[in-house]
């Protein structure tokens, strides 16, 4: 019964927005108003004389196109404070970093929170409609897991926070895993009784993650812990070494039997034999490890996820397409060749756009740093397709964009037989920055890799006369038999939270923080 109205709770939303489509312009200028009618007794409303009566133009001509940095001083006054700067009725402070960048903490308000149900409720409606049996066992929602240094003050991570009470007391009934799994010791910790609860539910049905390779990871970990994992679900005690968290243990002697017998795909598919669809991002740099995760479950759906941030959501997969989320938000896009910003009803297929978003939390025409494809319609709203991070490098003036490094790994990867997993520009204190490619452990000699990688980037005007200018370093190539966690820990040391963390081609870091 419980699975029937998990489903019948998202049909409102779900209709709501499948007649929203028809009609774009306006229900987004439906949304502005009621976004700016919350704001209006803000800092931020006092600011640009916000108010429900002021039309998009009036709107769009006050407030300028803006980043995390024109609002990070009133948001930490109002967090400290409590004084209403950006926004009012503030539940938490999501803490971020997107995949790069420094920790920013986003104002989550009951008004960007109802936002938010606007974007699930269509999601998961039209997983119900169409992948009924997602719905038929239970549930794992992606948890962010926390940082060590988060641990202590336990912000939230939950995704299922994101719902009204009423709703989440109502989905946590069907969670496979509590969420105080991410509040154990240690990240280790986290995973294995993220695992232990997971192998104990013969039900699981549905897996909402974020990056693929968070998910991927908890397979590994699988193998690695299976003997531990059995002998836990045996007994119903911990038994990996040093656990020290004091979370109920599962207990499931048919867990623990399928553990020992089995492996490979054949363990997956007996301990989860109800698991239907899995939902996790599937473009531009996680399209590879997308693909892995369908090898490993070959007979489970995948579903992307469409275009989600903490700082809200653009598109969201709805009748296997990914359109505007615009009952949720108020979302503008930026033209990527001429700079002019239009609303969503003006868009037209072909445009390259970059996102930029108006909400509840009080960050107005907020620009994210992703690069969306308008790809057609869906009724009379725009659809698109993820095409990567919008983001260049530049340590000494060489400007290598995310497009120039995925044409370089493209020759690398035809001279060599192995592609890149990722390269890192890397600001040093003692010597001449570098760039720092990682590659998955072969028979091709790293220096072979080194030279055809510095030919490919070489064609790069810029980067070449650094090369020779003595500003930048050779290139260095470092080999693994597993880069993806060498990835995740260079992110990890800067602070990213390991569910969020996005495979990209190109970043830059400090050489510290390499592993």
């Amino acid at each position: 019964m419980i699975h029937l109205l998990v489903t019948g709770s998202q049909l409102p939303g779900y209709w709501r927005f499948r007649k929203a489509l028809g009609q774009p312009e306006a229900t987004q200028l439906e949304v502005l108003k009621n976004i700016l009618a919350s704001l209006s007794s803000t800092g931020t409303g006092a600011r640009f004389a916000l108010g429900e009566k002021m039309s998009y133009r009036q709107f769009a001509s006050a407030v300028p196109v803006t980043d995390y940095s024109f609002w990070e001083q009133d948001i930490l006054r109002q967090k400290h404070s409590g004084s209403a700067q950006v926004c009012v009725n503030t539940e938490r402070y999501q803490p971020t970093s997107g995949s790069t960048s420094a920790q920013k903490w986003i104002p989550y308000s009951k008004s960007f929170m109802r936002e938010m149900d606007g974007a699930i409720q269509p999601w998961l409606g039209d997983v119900g409609i169409n992948h009924p049996r997602a719905f038929k066992g239970c549930q794992y929602w992606s948890l962010s897991w926390l940082p060590q240094e988060q641990r202590d003050s336990r912000p939230s991570n939950d995704d299922l926070e994101l719902l009204p009470t009423w709703k989440r007391i109502m989905l946590e009934r069907v969670m496979a895993v509590p969420s105080a799994v991410t509040y154990t010791k240690t990240m280790e910790e986290s995973q294995f009784a993220t695992l232990a609860h997971l192998c104990a539910r013969r039900d699981l049905s549905l897996v909402s993650v974020w990056s693929p390779t968070f998910w991927l990871t908890l397979l590994d970990k699988l193998i690695l812990w299976r003997e531990s994992l059995a002998e836990t679900l045996d007994s119903g005690r911990w038994s990996l070494p040093g656990f020290s968290s004091d979370l109920k243990c599962p207990h499931s002697g048919r867990g623990a039997k399928i553990l020992r017998e089995f492996q490979g795909t054949e363990l997956i598919e007996h301990l989860w034999p109800m698991l239907s669809l899995i939902s996790c991002w599937d473009s531009a740099g996680s399209k590879m490890w997308a693909q892995q995760v369908r090898r490993r479950h070959p007979s489970v759906f995948l579903q992307g996820k469409g275009l989600w941030a903490t700082e809200g959501v653009m598109t969201i997969p709805f009748q296997g397409q990914y359109p505007a989320a615009i009952t949720s938000h108020f979302l503008e896009w930026m033209d990527l060749d001429n700079d002019r910003v239009y609303p969503t009803w003006e868009l037209k297929p072909g445009q390259m756009v970059q996102p930029l978003l108006s909400g509840g939390h009080g960050l107005l025409r907020y620009k994210l740093n992703d690069a969306v494809l308008v790809k057609g319609t869906l009724g009379a709203t725009p659809t698109f397709e993820f095409q990567g991070r919008l983001r260049e490098t530049d340590l000494v003036g060489e400007k290598l964009s995310a497009q120039l490094t995925e044409q370089a790994f493209q020759y690398v990867e035809e001279q060599t037989g192995v592609r890149p997993l990722t390269m890192y520009a890397v600001r040093t204190q003692l010597t001449s920055p570098y760039y720092l490619v990682l590659v998955r452990s072969s028979d091709v000699q790293p220096d072979k890799i080194q030279n055809v990688v510095e030919e490919a980037l070489s064609r790069v005007f810029h980067y070449k006369l650094a090369r020779e200018l003595g500003q930048l370093g050779p290139v260095r190539v470092r080999m693994d038999q597993q880069p993806e966690r060498v990835y995740q820990q260079v992110l990890v040391n800067k602070g990213l939270l390991a569910g969020d963390i996005k495979f990209e081609a190109l970043s830059e870091i400090a050489e510290e923080f390499l592993p």
